[in-house]
């Protein structure tokens, strides 16, 4: 019994001991949290985790409350703080070098994608054409791509696939005219020219004569011929042209065949177009000076260009060509 009564107040004094060394210590841990200590404080919640950590975490990395400011410069890593917090105590473990491996590898395959990603998205340019750069195209059209291929100097380069009255109605059941610069190669279905090569680049230009007929009808016929070109030419661009502008005096005579219902048509082209991500183009600005008409002096009936006119055409397209990422050294994304 005796015994046991002198053990107590050992004990009593063991735990005075260390409930003031506990005291001592988070006092030390908490001044420390400004200076020696304030990266530790940065990475850890001391609402949540008791403030003697900071004291471990310090004493392992050799800093101790009295050290001084923290000159440690490098950025918190909030992964890393989360490593070091479960495995601050004694030399890392297999566990703790798994942990750091992991952190490596993930933020170097983060890097990679990142990388990747900008290769992928690298963007066309629109610019001036190259020498032959339309070598390798086909314009689809009506009676004004019929201009374009038998009076500019379009036709010493590209090939064409047009008629008179041509619509999107018709665009695959009508037999076209196919000129190449080797000459007419005689009146052919568009799916066959299609099918017998394959192109780097398409331009579709009908329109004027559907204007009397149903916008979404219009709309419905143009995604179904766009889908039927990609098919045959996976590899092409397509481009969707708009819709040539009157003059102001036959805009303001015809009930049908005017700016209004054009503008209409076009904003229309725009928008799918960019839904079926091909690229629309509007040469009107290179023969309408006032943005709206038409200019009367370059054309007879108000619809047609004249023959010495089609270069205003051709100026255009050639200073809007879609240079492709792969000639300059990029990756082109592959549509799925």
């Amino acid at each position: 019994m005796k015994d046991d009564k002198n053990k107590k107040p050992k004990i009593h004094t063991m735990i005075l001991l260390l409930a003031v060394s506990f005291a001592l210590l988070t006092i030390l841990s908490y001044a420390g949290s400004r200076g020696a200590y304030s990266t530790y404080a940065k990475e850890t919640n001391l609402l949540k985790e008791p403030a003697l950590s900071l004291f471990f975490r310090g004493l392992h990395d050799g800093v101790l409350p009295w050290s001084g400011e923290d000159e440690r410069k490098d950025p918190v890593n909030e992964d890393r703080a989360a490593s070091a917090f479960f495995f601050q105590i004694g030399e890392p473990g297999e566990a703790a070098l798994a942990w750091e491996e992991s952190l490596d590898e993930a933020e170097e395959t983060e890097e990679t994608e990142e990388a990747g990603t900008e290769e992928e998205e690298a963007p066309f340019e629109i610019g001036q054409a190259p020498d032959r750069y339309f070598s390798d195209a086909l314009f689809v059209g009506d009676s004004r791509t019929d201009g374009l291929a038998m009076y500019s100097s379009l036709k010493q380069e590209a090939e064409f696939a047009s008629k008179t009255s041509l619509s999107i109605y018709h665009l695959f059941d009508w037999r076209l005219i196919h000129r190449t610069p080797a000459g007419q190669k005689g009146e052919r279905l568009l799916t066959e020219i299609l099918a017998e090569k394959q192109y780097k680049k398409v331009y579709l230009s009908v329109g004027i004569n559907e204007l009397g007929t149903s916008l979404s009808n219009y709309l419905e016929a143009f995604r179904k011929a766009v889908e039927t070109i990609r098919s045959l030419q996976p590899d092409a661009v397509i481009y969707v042209e708009a819709i040539m502008r009157v003059t102001e005096r036959k805009s303001a005579s015809d009930g049908t065949i005017n700016n209004p219902n054009i503008a209409e048509r076009n904003q229309a082209l725009s928008a799918l177009a960019e839904e079926e991500e091909d690229f629309y183009i509007d040469m009107n600005e290179a023969v309408c000076s006032d943005g709206v008409n038409l200019d009367a002096g370059l054309t007879n009936d108000g619809v047609h260009l004249k023959a010495s006119e089609y270069e205003h055409w051709v100026g255009f397209l050639r200073s809007h060509a879609l240079i492709r990422p792969e000639d300059r050294g990029f990756r082109v994304p592959r549509r799925h």
